[in-house]
């Protein structure tokens, strides 16, 4: 089984790849959940994840990529893997 990684601005569970490498080089993974690019969005904000995920939850908090929800998603359940 591959190893999953958590999405630090939303919290979703299931990322292919680590955000950032060791040497803080980005994924360039997209959340299927919450639709952010590391290393792309994070270059456009300070405060990034903060910032996205207000805006996300703000707008619905709607899944980038639908088919991937899962059908007893829980957002609030979800926003408590972010460390």
């Amino acid at each position: 089984m591959n190893k999953q990684y958590i999405c630090p601005v939303c919290g979703y569970e299931g990322l292919k790849d680590p955000p950032y490498s060791e040497t803080r080089e980005p994924s360039y993974e997209i959340c299927p959940c919450c639709g952010f690019e590391f290393g792309f969005d994070t270059e456009n904000c300070k405060d990034s994840y903060s910032k996205f995920r207000l805006k996300w939850i703000e707008n619905g908090a709607s899944w980038f990529l639908p088919d991937k929800k899962p059908k007893d998603w829980d957002l609030n359940k979800q926003l408590k893997n972010i460390g």
